[in-house]
């Protein structure tokens, strides 16, 4: 995933100016100005978010699946329940109509 696809503008724009103890109480922007160490440390930061954000989406993608796959084993199962009660009903109709 690359920096675009993982931040919106307002996102990008947080980042680059919130300041992190990691940076030395500074911020993305001011590191990487300050020295070659310090838009390394950026750099470091950054991939760490972007990986943080993949895994964020990967597991959400993840959660939905599982709730798409309980969702269609509920429908199933309550299609087949369904299914039972009508055949049971019809059964007990027919009895009553044979005595």
């Amino acid at each position: 995933m690359r920096v675009d696809e993982t931040f919106t503008g307002p996102e990008i724009g947080a980042f680059l100016n919130t300041k992190h103890a990691e940076l030395g109480g500074m911020s993305p922007l001011e590191s990487a100005e300050d020295s070659e160490s310090g838009l390394s440390r950026t750099r470091e930061l950054l991939s760490r978010f972007v990986w943080q954000r993949e895994n964020e989406a990967e597991e959400a993608a993840e959660r939905q699946r599982y709730r798409e796959m309980i969702t269609a084993d509920a429908k199933r199962s309550l299609s087949a329940a369904d299914v039972v009660v009508m055949r049971t009903a019809f059964c007990r109709q027919l009895l009553r109509d044979l005595q």
